[in-house]
């Protein structure tokens, strides 16, 4: 079979003359190209039909997907994103054990986040009582609310945009 005939043959189907082997060439060309691209394109979807997946189930055990990786990351439990998604369609509790074996890391890791932010906190405040002078101390309670105010704002926002 000859290049000609390969073309005609690969190009059968498309809407076109049958018999025109220049636009032959251009429609397998065109359909060439695309299949590669879309090869990549598959291998894009997927993973991200993982990530949605291992997420919707991991949220229903309060476990956010970017806790979940790095919990599995620092506890060494080596499942890819495919492992996980179809863990958490076939064998729920499987997926359960991997949360439960998880979740005290994440717990762990919150805890020091919150500790954190609360010592920066208190350094602020002492800091800025320090600072202020006795007429300006009498202010002081009206700022702290202020930012209270504004740390509920915050988490309101925060609550309505992630659910």
């Amino acid at each position: 079979m000859g290049q000609k005939e390969k073309v005609l043959e690969l190009a059968k189907g498309y809407h076109q003359r049958t018999n025109c082997f220049r636009l032959a060439v251009r429609r397998v060309e065109k359909a060439l190209s695309y299949s590669y691209r879309d090869r990549r394109t598959k291998k894009r979807e997927f993973r991200s039909s993982w990530i949605q997946t291992t997420n919707i189930a991991a949220r229903e055990h309060n476990i956010k997907y970017s806790d979940l990786i790095g919990g599995l990351s620092q506890e060494n439990i080596q499942l890819n994103r495919k492992m996980l998604a179809e863990l958490a369609v076939t064998e729920p509790l499987s997926f359960q054990a991997v949360m439960n074996a998880v979740r005290p890391g994440v717990e762990a890791r919150k805890q020091a986040v919150a500790d954190q932010i609360a010592s920066v906190r208190r350094a602020r405040e002492e800091a800025a009582q320090a600072a202020l002078s006795n007429k300006e101390r009498e202010r002081v309670p009206n700022l702290l609310r202020k930012e209270e105010y504004m740390h509920k704002v915050r988490e309101t926002i925060s609550k309505q945009y992630t659910h």
